[in-house]
């Protein structure tokens, strides 16, 4: 069929472009051979970031804050990103952090994301083994679900 042919061809175009848009925004970004892999199955450039994320408040609620460092998978610092949240919880103020570096993720272009918390309440949210019980985290969950989802790739 003349249809599936063409499609395959558009395909193969788009994923070439793909991969030369990841090798040009790699070496844009000046981050080492390292951060760019390649995923032999889905025949695509990956680039994995690493965020390592943080949030604390001064009471609870209270003042609160988030941090978060980003690293390709060699461990080489990619950028450090952190922020005053005002009044929060420290629950809020994880979700945060991790928000943020999700969205940086992204709009570095990578495909594969692993996180790094030590907060084991969105850990275990975000794995699914503990219910979001709380009605001000349920926002903050479902936009670090949706983030998620958008990588090829994501751990927790």
């Amino acid at each position: 069929r003349g249809g599936d042919a063409e499609r395959a061809g558009v395909q193969g175009f788009l994923d070439e472009a793909r991969h030369l848009l990841a090798l040009a925004l790699v070496r844009h970004l000046g981050m080492v051979g390292a951060a760019l892999a390649h995923d032999v199955e889905a025949q695509r450039p990956v680039w994995k970031l690493r965020p390592h994320v943080d949030g604390a408040s001064r009471g609870n609620p209270g003042e609160a804050g988030f941090g978060v460092h980003v690293t390709a998978p060699d461990g080489k610092e990619v950028a450090s990103l952190f922020g005053y949240l005002g009044q929060a919880t420290n629950n809020v103020a994880e979700y945060q952090a991790l928000l943020h570096g999700l969205r940086f993720a992204l709009e570095r272009g990578a495909s594969e994301v692993e996180v790094f918390s030590d907060s084991e309440l969105l850990v275990r949210q975000l794995e699914g083994r503990y219910r979001v019980k709380n009605a001000g985290l349920l926002p903050l969950f479902r936009e670090a679900q949706g983030l998620l989802s958008r990588f090829a790739k994501s751990r927790v």
